[in-house]
């Protein structure tokens, strides 16, 4: 094999760029290569051993309305940015992560921030500044010695840095320091941060599985947002507070499949989700619908859907 020929510091290299199902397949093809992937100098080696997580992404956008002091106090409202990581990995040895007593559990949170800017909010950059693109550096540094719910801040700039930041820390995390066995997205009040890290999931290989998605006060893209490759393995559950759902002409079941096949919804409050009698028919898989907020469904698109339930053989 090519790689066989090549010096060990570049296949462990190569080992870091690859895709993990291909880091998987690699380290099948001859011991030598298994030995590289699987070695204590890579961090890759815990996506191959076993090694899980679980991980919470929550996006949260704030407007500050500065009340201006003077007349040269020129300061528009400004939109501020937070996104929290909550990251839990796993040991090795656990069989699942309910037996919480046969291994161990290392939590950490770390808070992604913007500035308003230094005269109305502290201008310090929170953690060592080159901390923010070095997440291995970071692992060595904070993770392995912090306490079991160890909190730490970056504070950016501008959303276009904290952006950068954040999707070095989700490759790190999903795709080379551990397989994500359960992953939580939460949107608050705005996509501005999630239209930035959307991106990073069309351009990277993760190792997460069925996603459970919040959405609360935020009206957004219903096709664009669910065509993502984030749910190409499906969506676990989805829920809507005080949420618009905006749809394009073109929107059609094969974008957004994902979405009615998820296990179960909650659908709360003011949400304006163009419930109607022929939207509930795309509701076939799901476990639990509730339903909590004004829509456009009937008696009669309720029996239609029952209908379809007894011709599949879903039990009431």
């Amino acid at each position: 094999m090519l790689l066989d020929h090549f010096p060990y510091e570049i296949v462990e290299e190569i080992f870091l760029y690859l895709p993990p199902s291909d880091r998987i397949s690699t380290v099948k093809v001859n011991r030598w290569l298994n030995s590289i992937g699987r070695s204590k100098r890579l961090a890759v080696r815990h996506t191959l051993d076993g090694t899980i997580a679980s991980m919470w992404l929550t996006l949260k956008t704030n407007t500050f309305f500065i009340e201006r002091t003077n007349v040269e106090d020129d300061h528009p409202p400004r939109d501020v940015h937070t996104v929290k990581l909550h990251y839990s990995r796993y040991a090795p040895t656990m069989q699942s992560p309910e037996d919480e007593e046969n291994y161990d559990i290392k939590n950490i949170t770390i808070f992604f921030e913007t500035r308003c800017c230094p005269m109305h909010y502290e201008a310090d950059t929170g953690l060592d500044s080159e901390l923010w693109k070095f997440p291995a550096k970071f692992i060595t540094k904070y993770f392995y010695t912090s306490n079991h719910n160890d909190v730490y801040h970056f504070k950016f700039p501008t959303l276009e840095f904290m952006s950068e930041s954040i999707n070095i820390y989700l490759h790190y995390f999903s795709n080379i320091f551990s397989s994500i066995d359960f992953f939580e997205l939460v949107i608050h009040d705005s996509m501005m941060i999630w239209e930035r890290l959307g991106l990073f999931f069309e351009d990277y290989e993760t190792l997460l599985k069925k996603p459970v998605i919040y959405f609360y006060n935020v009206a957004f893209n219903f096709s664009k947002f669910y065509w993502s490759k984030l749910f190409e393995r499906g969506i676990e559950s989805v829920g809507y507070q005080n949420v618009k759902e905006i749809f394009e002409f073109h929107d059609d079941y094969d974008k957004t499949s994902k979405f009615y096949e998820a296990l179960s919804y909650n659908i709360m409050d003011e949400t304006i989700a163009q419930l109607n009698d022929e939207r509930l028919l795309l509701f076939r898989n799901y476990h639990k619908l509730e339903i909590n907020c004004s829509s456009e469904i009937t008696t009669n698109g309720l029996a239609k859907l029952v209908q379809v339930f007894k011709k599949n053989g879903v039990k009431i």
